[in-house]
């Protein structure tokens, strides 16, 4: 079990001995460092481990409240001090990379962790709802939701449709999965038939498959990314290249 808790610091340690650059290596090693100590710790204290999951994701859900209290706050602030309309509260230049930048925290990041506390929030409900109203439950589920599509990670949202589609049909509550499919198809078209839409540019326009021109004036470089690490993977296919 260690081994393979330790999979992800014995890669770039075992690889460094390839590398061309040690640097590199090295900072890849020591950022890697601490998951070996945390996979030690956590097979030899097991038990220990178990009993804090959820208190775990119980600060995890407070920490992306708070977040999304203080983004917002923020956002507010700026509009009012500035004298713009707070009709720009859901406009580009305040959603994505700018909403998450004010707690500097990647987007990305920020989605996961939003998005973790969410599918947690569904599948553990008689766990952590304890103290709690059924209604103060759901308003705090509402508030993550509409900051996770408030910072539009795209895959962080479309991981929650599925996540919450699974709930749904595991739960078989038929209506609820209805009325969720009638709305997001409502909203797909009225994005997919409505020009000049920050939605439409985000969810529609950006997902560049065939490598042309976005909305954006740039490519989506992810397929370059993905043939080159193909590439990487024939050099060095059991430890990679080390850096």
């Amino acid at each position: 079990y260690f081994i393979i808790a330790s999979i992800p610091f014995l890669l770039p340690f075992l690889s460094a001995i390839f590398s061309d650059n040690f640097l590199e290596s090295k900072k890849a090693i020591i950022r890697a460092t601490p998951i070996l100590f945390f996979s030690a710790f956590s097979i030899y204290r097991n038990n220990w481990f178990k009993d804090k999951i959820i208190y775990t994701f119980q600060f995890l859900i407070l920490g992306c409240l708070l977040s999304a209290f203080f983004c917002w706050g923020s956002i507010i602030f700026d509009l009012v001090s500035n004298n713009i309309p707070l009709t720009n509260f859901l406009s580009k230049q305040y959603s994505h990379h700018k909403l998450s930048s004010i707690v500097g925290v990647h987007t990305p990041y920020l989605a996961v962790f939003t998005n973790s506390s969410l599918i947690f929030m569904m599948f553990a409900y008689d766990k952590i709802n304890r103290g709690l109203t059924k209604k103060f439950y759901h308003l705090i589920f509402l508030i993550l939701v509409l900051f996770l599509f408030h910072l539009m990670a795209r895959n962080a949202i479309f991981s929650f449709l599925f996540s919450s589609t699974v709930y749904l049909i595991w739960k078989k509550k038929w209506m609820s999965l209805t009325l969720c499919s009638i709305a997001l198809t409502s909203i797909f078209l009225l994005i997919l038939t409505t020009n000049n839409n920050l939605l439409r540019d985000r969810f529609i326009a950006s997902v560049n498959i065939f490598e042309k021109e976005t909305t954006f004036s740039k490519k989506d470089k992810r397929f370059e990314r993905w043939s080159n690490s193909i590439n990487v993977f024939k050099k060095a296919p059991i430890f990679g290249v080390g850096s």
